[in-house]
């Protein structure tokens, strides 16, 4: 895979702010009108706000924003609307980390987000099961009995190439937003 495929690929970017304390309600305030504006870009795709455990010490909120490509992902990054937010959030945020993940590194755990954050196995397993099972067995029974002139082996890959695309940029996404009470709750 060279640079041009992956500047193609879906882009997300996992943005840990820590908040002053007592400043909470000023960045949910700051974090509705900033969404707002980010919707409004080109390839935006979607934003999934983790918010700090009940109890905890530091208000550590994680934002994780999608866009369907690097190049609209930077567009926003560099746009002045952004940096316009970004100064607003100067008096209540005290710091800001990026990461960015593109394909299917998402689907795996984000080193960036802390443990507590991150659902617990047995729920992503689960997801997982619920989101390939129906997917897999629609490709089994309709598609592959299509291919039966393709050799077995190209077959096979073929199917492969089909089931992790669609579970990457479909189904995962959209079954992840479903079951995102289930999946964080109490977190």
């Amino acid at each position: 895979m060279d640079n041009r495929d992956i500047l193609n690929e879906p882009v997300t970017v996992v943005v840990k702010r820590v908040v002053k304390s007592g400043k909470e309600g000023d960045f949910e305030n700051w974090l509705k009108g900033a969404t707002e504006d980010l919707k409004k870009f080109q390839g935006y795709r979607d934003i999934t706000l983790i918010r700090p455990q009940s109890g905890s010490s530091k208000s550590e909120y994680v934002l994780v924003i999608r866009f369907d490509n690097y190049k609209n992902l930077d567009n926003w990054e560099n746009s002045p609307i952004r940096n316009e937010w970004m100064n607003k959030a100067k008096g209540f945020t005290e710091n800001l980390e990026n990461q960015r993940i593109t394909g299917l590194e998402y689907w795996f755990s984000l080193p960036e987000i802390p443990k507590a954050n991150v659902p617990p196995r047995y729920k992503m397993a689960i997801v997982t099961i619920i989101a390939i099972y129906p997917l897999s067995t629609l490709i089994g029974i309709y598609l592959v009995p299509k291919l039966v002139w393709i050799e077995p082996y190209s077959r096979g890959l073929l199917v492969t190439i089909l089931l992790v695309g669609l579970m990457t940029y479909v189904v995962m996404p959209y079954t992840t937003k479903l079951f995102r009470g289930w999946l964080f709750k109490g977190r």
